[in-house]
């Protein structure tokens, strides 16, 4: 147990050091050296607010999966190669230690950076999350309403935009994605947590639907992953038609106008292996 704490406290400050390292600056293409490691890596990634922190909290739960307790963004654009594979490399080391038998990260707008996830992790599995536009833009522009900047507009733009980037990850490399709807995970969440487990080739435990305590909690959040780490250590509800405490029907009109498209595209995609949606747009 001692151990297991100590490990646990290390890579606590691992990731907190992560933000501060500093390595050479190499290109893209010259720095593509994958990790050698037989660990399974899992990312969980997805617009935000599609329900990505409840998913990769769950899952953390289970036994042997080391989840890590906050958004890396290390392979978003503006940060060097080099830099998360040097972050990684010392995880997988300290993660020896640990017993883990699957590594998990969540970052939703790594939904961007899928080519530089498999240069370092070649065997990645991704778990996608989707959400009703109507919701997902509502419960954004909720989210960043009180910055003048992030409306309705940067709510809708963002939604077209990570969700284009699922349907292009989805035709480059579909064996390696498992799409969660928002409104299964809520509504079903056995049934959708079961799929998502079986993707992963992980047993079955249905302990992890209980409320309480998730990777989360072991470190200190801040703004928005504050307010999700208290809501996923609830009990999972179900969360549709939210919209409407949120949005008046001219601003619901123009979510439906302006997401329909990739809506369209996506709901194409996925009917053949997913649920309905609880309410079209």
């Amino acid at each position: 147990m001692k151990l297991k704490l100590k490990v646990m406290h290390g890579l606590a400050r691992l990731r907190h050091a992560s933000k501060f390292i500093r390595v050479p600056r190499l290109p893209f293409l010259r720095a593509q050296k994958s990790l050698r490691t037989d660990l399974p890596a899992v990312f969980v990634m997805g617009c935000g607010n599609s329900g990505t922190t409840l998913t990769a909290a769950r899952i953390g739960r289970a036994k042997g999966v080391y989840l890590l307790g906050e958004e890396t963004s290390l392979f978003q654009p503006r940060t060097p190669f080099s830099q998360a594979y040097a972050v990684f490399d010392q995880l997988l080391i300290a993660l020896k230690f640990y017993n883990a038998s699957m590594l998990l990260e969540k970052t939703p707008k790594h939904i961007h950076a899928v080519d530089r996830i498999l240069a370092l992790f070649p065997h990645a599995k991704f778990v996608v999350t989707v959400r009703n536009p109507l919701d997902n833009c509502a419960s954004l522009y909720k989210r960043f309403q009180h910055k003048k900047s992030k409306g309705l507009g940067y709510a809708i733009t963002r939604w077209n935009r990570d969700n284009l980037a699922v349907l292009t990850l989805l035709k480059k490399y579909p064996e390696r994605v498992h799409v969660v709807r928002f409104e299964a995970l809520t509504e079903n969440p056995e049934t959708t947590f079961k799929g998502i487990f079986e993707f992963l080739e992980l047993p079955w435990q249905p302990e992890i639907l209980e409320a309480g305590k998730t990777a989360y909690d072991q470190v200190e959040q801040k703004r928005n992953m504050k307010l999700r780490q208290e809501q996923v250590a609830k009990p999972i509800t179900a969360r549709s038609n939210t919209w409407k405490e949120i949005l008046s029907e001219a601003q619901a009109e123009k979510v439906r106008q302006k997401t329909q498209l990739i809506a369209d595209a996506l709901e194409k995609k996925l009917s053949c292996c997913t649920e309905a949606p609880t309410e079209s747009v």
